[in-house]
């Protein structure tokens, strides 16, 4: 009989391994964090230690990290719910939109970091978790059914339409903290929207049609199948 700890790394393997690392880095990060296992200011992004004394860790833990102007991260309900959009917006993307690419999702991901961390150069923030979260939002949005809804019941009692999520998140941080948090939440979206243009709104509609077909194809046992089927009606 399985123990815990055994059935609980078999649901961890479960999890599409890109949405696993991000995940289990959000996590990772933000326990040591919130424990004070390391000290805080050790995992912000600061532009003389990166380029300076080379911490180039910072690159990544910047990304998980709550940051000063994001004290509200330490909140255990705000970051279980911010964990939680971040866990399903990756997944839907890694399964769905990307099934046949996971290679693509990587690489566009890493690319949209680098502009995540220059395009808010101007803003002095030295944690981009909010601006990664905003932008996987927007692009899953983007690529949201018309009228497809999120909701958390289990947890969570809401229940919006996909495509005002991102706007959603941004009043909740302007309800938050303000205007000085609402900088960040925008230019991630903005990177966002940059990602669905370049990568897929600069591919035509004729892409992303063909990409739904390829699933619909697979319910129907595959691609060969599929055509068979059609051959054999014609």
């Amino acid at each position: 009989m399985p123990t815990f700890i055994d059935q609980l790394g078999t649901d961890i393997m479960k999890i599409p391994p890109i949405t696993r690392f991000i995940s289990g880095s959000a996590v990772a990060v933000t326990l040591a964090e919130m424990g004070r296992y390391v000290d805080h200011r050790q995992l912000l992004f600061q532009k003389d230690m990166v380029f300076g004394k080379l911490q180039l860790w910072r690159l990544y833990t910047s990304f998980f990290a709550g940051g000063n102007e994001y004290g509200y991260r330490h909140i255990p309900y705000t970051f279980i719910l911010d964990l939680m959009i971040l866990h399903r917006m990756l997944s839907d993307l890694e399964t769905k939109s990307y099934r046949h690419s996971p290679a693509d999702l990587s690489w566009q991901l890493f690319m949209a970091c680098i502009v995540i961390i220059i395009a808010t150069l101007p803003l002095n923030i030295d944690s981009f978790s909010r601006p990664l979260l905003t932008c996987i939002v927007y692009l899953r949005a983007a690529f949201a059914e018309p009228g497809e809804k999120i909701n958390f019941y289990r947890f969570f009692h809401f229940d919006i339409p996909l495509v005002y999520l991102p706007i959603a998140l941004i009043a909740y941080d302007y309800f938050i903290g303000g205007p000085k948090y609402v900088g960040p939440s925008v230019a991630g979206a903005v990177v966002g929207h940059l990602w669905w243009w370049v990568v897929w709104e600069g591919r035509g509609d004729l892409q992303i049609r063909l990409a739904r077909l390829v699933e619909l194809a697979e319910l129907f046992g595959g691609i060969d199948t599929l055509v068979l089927r059609m051959e054999g009606d014609t």
